[in-house]
C-alpha cells in the first residue's frame, strides 16, 4: 500500500508527499483558474502518470528484447473539455527506435496496453496510443 499526503502550500499550490520516500511534488493551478502555472496542475499529473506508467510497463519487454529504454520517449498531449470540465483526451505518442523489429514492436505495444493507470481511467476519456519509429 502506498500513501501520499497533500497539503496546501499557498493559494492554488499543493505539496504532495510520498510517505515512503519523503519525495515531494508541488502543483499549481493553471492560470485560467487564478493560479500562476508554475508547476504541474492536477490534470498534468494524470497525463504524466499515464505516460510514466506506460514506460514502466514497456521497460521489462524492452529489456528482454535487448533494447535500450533510453531510445524510447513518450509524449502525452492532454486536452480538457469545458463542459463538463474534465480531461477529455490523452494523445500518447510513443517514439521508438527505427531498428525495432515488427515482432518486438508488437510485444511492446501489448505491454503498453497493460498500464494500470490507463486501465483505471474512465472510459469517458479518449486515450490514443500512437507508435512512431524514429532515428
Amino acid at each position: 500500500m502506498t500513501k501520499v499526503t497533500i497539503e496546501s502550500a499557498e493559494y492554488g499550490r499543493c505539496e504532495i508527499t510520498h510517505q515512503l520516500s519523503g519525495e515531494t511534488i508541488l502543483t499549481d493551478l493553471p492560470s485560467v483558474y487564478g493560479g500562476e502555472a508554475r508547476s504541474f496542475s492536477s490534470t498534468d499529473l494524470v497525463a504524466a502518470a499515464v505516460g510514466s506508467c506506460i514506460m514502466s510497463s514497456m521497460e521489462p519487454v524492452i529489456d528482454r528484447e535487448n533494447l535500450n529504454a533510453k531510445q524510447f520517449e513518450i509524449e502525452v498531449e492532454k486536452r480538457v473539455s469545458q463542459s463538463p470540465r474534465m480531461i477529455s483526451d490523452l494523445i500518447i505518442k510513443i517514439n521508438c527506435p527505427r531498428v525495432l523489429s515488427e515482432k518486438s514492436l508488437n510485444k511492446i505495444k501489448r505491454a503498453a496496453e497493460t498500464c494500470p493507470v490507463k486501465r483505471s481511467l474512465s472510459n469517458d476519456i479518449n486515450i490514443s496510443l500512437n507508435f512512431n519509429l524514429v532515428n
